[in-house]
């Protein structure tokens, strides 16, 4: 059963290794930019999680992650680009917990040298193309 309702944040206990929400945390499922999605409510054998974003079912074989990365907005401001990203990371961590495999460029780039300015670290490191207000010292003139 979902239920319509605005969801912003929430705060729930850090599960153990063995949980199918290991490593998820609350900073995963803040959305900066509050919206009405269906959240999962308590019933028929189903455990929420928080106010409902998040749930497992079946002894956690079957997880529910109501904040899909490909909903959010990333193109509307900074701290949307954080949200998205912050999706991103949960929906690749309960993948992870249940056994899905990801692949990388990077241990393949190890052996190919750096051409003149090529800028391959913007093809498979990062979710979209960084722009300035994504260096954390773009203030200390370095």
């Amino acid at each position: 059963r979902m239920e319509l309702t605005e969801h912003i944040a929430s705060w729930f206990e850090a599960d153990g290794m063995d949980s199918p929400l290991a490593g998820v945390g609350p900073a995963d499922v803040h959305d900066r930019a509050a919206r009405r999605i269906p959240l999962v409510a308590t019933g028929s054998g189903v455990v929420p999680v928080g106010d409902g974003v998040l749930a497992s079912a079946m002894g956690g074989r079957v997880v529910f992650d109501q904040l899909a990365p490909w909903r959010s907005e990333p193109g509307k401001g900074l701290g949307l680009r954080r949200t998205s990203r912050r999706f991103s990371f949960l929906l690749n961590r309960l993948l992870a917990n249940q056994g899905a495999a990801g692949t990388t460029p990077l241990l393949a780039r190890f052996g190919k040298p750096v051409e003149e300015k090529e800028a391959r670290y913007h093809d498979g490191l990062y979710l979209d193309r960084p722009i300035e207000w994504d260096d954390p010292y773009r203030f200390f003139r370095w």
